[in-house]
């Protein structure tokens, strides 16, 4: 499962589901972890430029 699917996975759950304190707590911190571990991902893989930017995303003037 990607990242993104792992992600919305745990927001619907969030969002729809009932849950217990402990089980919300327990989906909060994986989703807080599945957030980081894409946020990682996305900083190790350069993506091409687009015209107008630069990889770190600062626009050129």
């Amino acid at each position: 499962m990607s990242h993104v699917d792992h992600i919305a996975e745990l927001r619907a759950e969030l969002a729809h589901c009932l849950l217990t304190k402990r089980e919300r707590a327990q989906l909060e911190a994986e989703l807080r972890k599945a957030l980081a571990a894409r946020a990682s991902s996305d900083r190790r893989i350069p993506t091409p430029s687009m015209p107008g930017t630069e990889l770190n995303g600062a626009a050129r003037f």
